[in-house]
């Protein structure tokens, strides 16, 4: 999380140099690409932390079903038709 901020702090100090003659307007999209990244770890904390708040659900799997699905989901590649089922 201090990865994205460090970045942002250390532009804002870079465009307050003394004798900085950079345009700031180059500075825009970095910033801007840091605070999304920011934003992007800050949206999968908070997601985490709803998920271990949540009740875990059991449910039996028909495996057989899944794998049947995954030979019609898959059959158009090459080769396909050489896999068998069991």
């Amino acid at each position: 999380m201090r990865a994205p901020l460090s970045s942002i702090l250390g532009l804002v100090n870079l465009a307050n140099l003394p004798g900085n003659d950079d345009n700031l307007k180059d500075y825009i999209p970095l910033v801007g690409q840091k605070v999304k990244q920011l934003d992007h770890f800050i949206s999968d904390v908070l997601s985490h932390s709803k998920n271990i708040k949540l009740d875990i659900q059991t449910d039996l799997i028909d495996l057989r079903k899944v794998i049947d699905q995954t030979f019609t989901d898959l059959g158009y590649l090459k080769g396909a038709a050489k896999s068998k089922r069991k």
